[in-house]
């Protein structure tokens, strides 16, 4: 595989740096760590200015239609820069809509996104599944019009900060360890929604992160994402999508520690 990145991308990548080194130094970060929320409003609107939001976003929905090679050249500069604003869990609920674009609303949410208006974060991890993002307990039982869904999360990353979680949950079948992909469903489920309860907290690494309840939480069909019972192709294919990104983002935090 070719891993050059062509002029763009290295002025992309230049760019992030030159913020980060201008405007989000330790003192920065550190008083963005410390503050209630745990971000800045006006990091995200300069990632946002930057493109970064856009980056990762389909040309026909407002974005820039980054490759795989782009992004990991901005997740290196922000590990870099131990950034902890909530662009990973955008990026990554990101592609989960853009893997499961059936729906048409789901687009308009990525056009939002594109325009730095809409964080979003990904609800997966359960207190039994550890490291088996496909030992789900979560239930999504079908009502009139959509789904109904309980269960808990856990350590979901910017979870209190998104307008809206991914959550995966099993809507067929048994669950447990063990169970695969089968009877695995998707969905964007609003940050707002009655019987969603976060419990926000700050992780050992600076970021903020929170478990989340839902308790009867109802949502719409339209709040599938992809198909129903064929969500597990998509979870596999974005858990691949954020190990090479995180990869990117690890090393970038390496080689910054090498140069000191």
């Amino acid at each position: 595989m070719h891993f050059e990145l062509n002029q763009e991308q290295q002025q992309l990548a230049d760019a992030v740096r030159r913020w980060i080194g201008r405007d989000y130094g330790f003192e920065t970060r550190r008083a963005i760590v410390h503050s209630t929320s745990g971000v800045s409003p006006d990091a995200w609107a300069t990632m946002t200015e930057l493109g970064l939001t856009a980056l990762p976003v389909p040309e026909e929905r407002g974005g820039f239609g980054g490759d795989a090679l782009a992004m990991f050249a901005v997740m290196q500069e922000l590990g870099r820069g131990l950034v902890v604003e909530p662009y990973m869990a955008t990026v990554l609920g990101a592609e989960f809509l853009r893997l499961g674009s059936a729906q048409a609303g789901h687009g308009a949410l990525l056009e939002r996104v594109a325009a730095g208006e809409f964080k979003l974060a990904c609800a997966l991890g359960e207190r039994q599944s550890r490291h088996d993002a496909f030992d789900i307990a979560t239930r999504a039982d079908a009502v009139d019009g959509g789904y109904r869904l309980h269960g808990e999360k856990r350590v979901v990353v910017h979870g209190a900060e998104a307008d809206a979680l991914i959550v995966s949950a099993r809507s067929a079948g048994a669950v447990g360890e063990g169970q695969g992909m089968d009877g695995v469903s998707l969905f964007v489920v609003p940050r707002d929604s009655a019987g969603l309860r976060v419990t926000a907290y700050r992780t050992l690494d600076g970021l903020r992160a929170a478990d989340v309840a839902l308790d009867g939480v109802v949502v719409g069909r339209d709040a599938v994402i992809g198909r129903v019972e064929e969500g597990g192709a998509i979870l596999d294919a974005a858990l691949d999508y954020a190990a090479g990104l995180l990869c990117a983002e690890a090393l970038g935090a390496m080689e910054a520690l090498f140069d000191m």
